[in-house]
């Protein structure tokens, strides 16, 4: 799996931009068209246009989604855009 992960954000062991804008984007495009949906203190559906994942947050904080990108590289677009959303301040209430 670490071998997998270094693929995905290294190219010749530099930062994936076009990874990086892809995740980006698509978790700006999620907050923008009000695609999550808060169910818990802790807990938030993010639906995208052809699966819903849910975000939790661990006892340290940590945001952790259940969708294969996640379990991949570590991070997804469904994660960022929980961070974008509450750094905005967006409500994301059911």
């Amino acid at each position: 799996m670490r071998k997998h992960r270094r693929g995905l954000w290294h190219t010749n062991g530099v930062l994936a931009d076009d990874f990086a804008s892809a995740i980006l984007e698509k978790a700006e495009w999620l907050v923008r068209n009000g695609r999550i949906r808060r169910v818990s203190e802790d807990k938030w559906v993010v639906r995208g246009l052809r699966s819903k994942h849910i975000v939790k947050r661990g006892a340290t904080g940590y945001l952790y989604c259940d969708c294969k990108g996640f379990h991949i590289s570590g991070t997804c677009s469904h994660v960022i855009s929980i961070l974008l959303a509450e750094s905005k301040g967006v409500k994301a209430e059911a």
